[in-house]
């Protein structure tokens, strides 16, 4: 699309052409065939929707033929991803290569990594701000841009250059847009134009297919996606690439002298506990509530000593290399350059790795360690074991009674030896404590080193002792 004497002008093809897109369908699989495609003509010949339609068919209103609908009714349908990826413009990229743009534009960062490193700004934060930690299995908003930019203080007198800021998290695939809706009256009733609403990848597909890439340095992603262009346009020049595919994009902000917590203050502000811990909006306060665990505030600025050692259980059931990034992260408070080069791995994995660790020590099975502390799980364990202690001594199970609480050494099998030293190290001491565990249905979750095969023959061994 060019101006040309003071008038725009498309540059498409004819309906007869061959090439001529004609539909939605048509799009869609031509896209997925190539991979990616911008919206309007750019500096390397033929790589655009615009290039490849009927001119005619532009802002006709017709849904069948008109493109500037056809992304409206695309990024409804979730087929492929739409936003402003190339250059600063529109333009579409395919499930399938989704994974190698959000690994070469991040540099291999999370959003929350970015603004750890001081890759971001508070512009960009306080948009990312809104939707939440991308990492989760809880779903993550969508907003209308208009809510974005009121949510995230760029009303008047607020912060500059919202569709500047916004535009920059599409360019890193923080964003995209979902869909694009007309405002609702106070009667239900939609009207006005229909406005772009926007949420994050992840929330689409999911943070492990969005993150795919991330096991390899963002330049081979970025390689990968030039090479695509070339071969399917051979036309393109080094010059046009750079341009068009916004190499060079990803976050560099300047460094900013901000004081980082020390440990494990740090790590605990990372986690955010304190915000889905809230008792009416947070996840986490739901799924203790589900564990039958008593409510209890937690402050994000100091933990107890009992809290500290509940800590250090909780991050005792990561992977090695998880605790390893988690070390160097948060007790050396080194950036994920670093982390790379004392791992010898790339930031992008030691990224990689901090998030799902993250995520992991949030979910209840773990965090609950560091809420209630070391002391405060055994008293909610022990409050339960002396009431299934004196239900079973009216029952005349006194044998049974006995056993839980005997020490987990008291199971006595050599098959058993390393997953009750890995139990040990997850905090459970006893053997009622055990059995209060495998009352979850996933009880496994949160402790290193048991998997399916240990659990089911300490569920076994249990149920012949009749404490099952």
């Amino acid at each position: 699309m060019a101006v040309e004497d003071g008038i725009w002008i498309m540059h498409g093809v004819s309906p007869e052409d061959p090439d001529c897109l004609h539909s939605v369908k048509d799009l869609v699989s031509y896209v997925n065939e190539i991979g990616f495609l911008p919206l309007f003509q750019n500096e390397i010949p033929g790589f655009s929707v615009e290039e490849r339609t009927d001119p005619a068919a532009w802002w006709s209103d017709d849904p069948e033929h008109d493109p500037w609908i056809w992304r409206e009714t695309i990024a409804r349908s979730g087929e492929l991803l739409y936003g402003k990826f190339f250059a600063g413009r529109a333009g579409f990229v395919s499930k399938e290569w989704l994974p190698y743009f959000a690994n070469f534009r991040r540099d291999g960062y999370d959003f929350d990594a970015l603004w750890d490193d001081e890759k971001a700004d508070m512009r960009q934060k306080k948009i990312m701000d809104l939707f939440g930690d991308t990492s989760e299995f809880e779903s993550t908003p969508e907003y209308f841009s208009y809510e974005i930019k009121e949510k995230a203080g760029f009303s008047k007198g607020g912060e500059k250059n919202f569709e500047g800021v916004l535009t920059s998290l599409q360019m890193r695939f923080y964003l995209v847009a979902a869909d694009f809706r007309q405002k609702l009256n106070k009667s239900g009733k939609a009207y006005g134009w229909h406005i772009a609403v926007y949420t994050t990848p992840e929330h689409l597909l999911g943070y492990h297919y969005v993150t795919g890439a991330y096991k390899e340095e963002p330049k081979d992603s970025a390689r990968k996606i030039f090479a695509r262009v070339i071969e399917n346009f051979p036309e393109a020049d080094a010059r046009s690439l750079m341009k068009v595919l916004g190499y060079g994009e990803s976050a560099k902000a300047p460094k900013k002298n901000k004081a980082k917590d020390p440990y494990p203050m740090n790590l605990i502000k990372a986690l955010k506990i304190d915000s889905i811990l809230d008792p009416k909006e947070g996840w986490l306060a739901k799924d203790f509530e589900k564990m039958g665990y008593p409510h209890v505030a937690f402050s994000p600025k100091g933990l107890s000593p009992d809290q500290m050692v509940g800590l250090e259980i909780a991050i005792g059931q990561m992977k090695k290399k998880e605790r390893t990034v988690l070390h160097y992260r948060y007790e050396e408070n080194l950036i994920f350059r670093e982390v790379g080069e004392k791992t010898g791995k790339s930031a992008a994995w030691s990224s990689h790795i901090h998030s799902t660790a993250l995520k992991k020590m949030r979910h209840a099975p773990v965090s609950r360690w560091i809420v209630y502390g070391y002391d405060g799980m055994h008293k909610i364990w022990q409050e339960r074991i002396e009431r299934t202690k004196e239900a079973w001594k009216k029952e005349g199970k006194t044998r049974q009674a006995y056993m839980l609480t005997q020490p987990l050494e008291n199971l006595r099998s050599p098959g058993l030896s390393s997953a009750i030293t890995y139990l040990k190290k997850a905090g459970i001491e006893t053997i009622g404590e055990l059995r209060e565990e495998m009352m979850r249905e996933d009880w496994t979750f949160g402790i290193h080193g048991v998997g399916y095969v240990a659990a089911e023959d300490l569920y076994n061994k249990m149920r012949k002792l009749g404490l099952m």
